[in-house]
């Protein structure tokens, strides 16, 4: 009888923490919510980058989406047509050495409905972050930049999805047509 309260308690309190959790907006790391509009995705690379079009995918498959080859059938189309790197000192001691980095990541982007018509002209996405540079310790600092790249790459996916749900929650709002 004890044994079968301690159980009930614990999966309530189970039960009540997830709860909570998912009241709170709380969601996994890279879940996204897409709009209506976008079941079927074309996703158009000009520029090749492994990173961004494998977490992009990803992204959009966890929000529901079909990433589709082509335009046809597709709802609309993302066309990925800059993406650039660029990394700069930010910071440099008494002696000119670095020692602090910034790394900066531009995409540059336009989305397509089914029919062609543009939904959002080229529009740039502009991400940078600034770490510490350790010039003693230069494998270790490779790790870092990697990582602060990576971390680059999940937020520019993010920002790109939210800019197009935006795009079409502001189409709703004024009336205007939208890829359906």
């Amino acid at each position: 009888m004890v044994q079968m309260l301690k159980n009930t308690f614990r999966l309530g309190l189970l039960v009540a923490f997830m709860l909570l959790i998912v009241a709170c907006g709380w969601r996994l790391r890279g879940s996204v919510d897409l709009p209506e509009q976008m079941k079927k995705v074309n996703l158009i690379q000009l520029v090749e980058n492994r990173d961004v079009n494998s977490r992009l995918i990803k992204a959009l498959k966890s929000g529901g989406a079909e990433v589709v080859e082509s335009k046809v059938g597709a709802d609309v189309s993302i066309m990925i047509t800059k993406i650039q790197l660029n990394k700069k000192s930010a910071a440099v001691d008494s002696q000119g050495r670095i020692i602090a980095q910034e790394v900066i990541l531009n995409l540059s982007y336009n989305l397509q409905d089914k029919v062609g018509n543009m939904l959002i002209e080229q529009d740039t996405i502009r991400l940078s972050r600034i770490y510490r540079y350790d010039p003693d310790n230069v494998l270790g600092m490779e790790r870092e930049e990697s990582r602060v790249l990576s971390g680059l790459i999940d937020e520019v996916v993010v920002a790109l999805i939210n800019r197009i749900k935006y795009s079409f929650k502001s189409q709703k709002q004024q009336g205007q047509p939208s890829a359906n």
